[in-house]
């Protein structure tokens, strides 16, 4: 084999292992679930910025809301609060949450983070696509 051979197949098998271990956003949901622990999940959502954030923030929730692992979704919001309320997807989940699992809501939310972070205005313009 030539030395250009094996630096081209060296490359190719380097590159399939970086797209193997780099971090998705579904791999790291599926870790949330695992575990229980979103630490991972939003430390990759903090590494994008803008519509690419609230797209990824959306489907996180989403996928979490979908598997009925509605805990979590509502712990996520509230952890990235801070980052997510000011977009509108954000006020739509936070609706969304008090409006089917409003136990959850009050438990895991509380009274003072929705008066914080919570805009009924904005949310009531919200669909599920912010």
């Amino acid at each position: 084999m030539s030395t250009g051979a094996i630096i081209v197949a060296a490359g190719a098998v380097g590159t399939l292992a970086w797209f193997r271990l780099r971090p998705s956003l579904q791999r790291e949901i599926a870790r949330a679930v695992s575990t229980e622990d979103l630490s991972k999940l939003v430390a990759f959502l903090g590494t994008k910025s803008g519509e690419a954030q609230a797209t990824a923030f959306n489907t996180a929730v989403r996928s979490l809301w979908d598997r009925y692992e509605r805990e979590l979704a509502t712990d996520l919001i509230k952890q990235l609060a801070g980052v997510i309320a000011t977009a509108s997807i954000g006020q739509y989940w936070m609706k969304q949450v008090q409006e089917v699992e409003p136990e959850i809501a009050q438990s895991r939310l509380g009274a003072d983070f929705l008066e914080q972070f919570y805009n009924p205005e904005v949310a009531a313009r919200c669909g599920k696509f912010g």
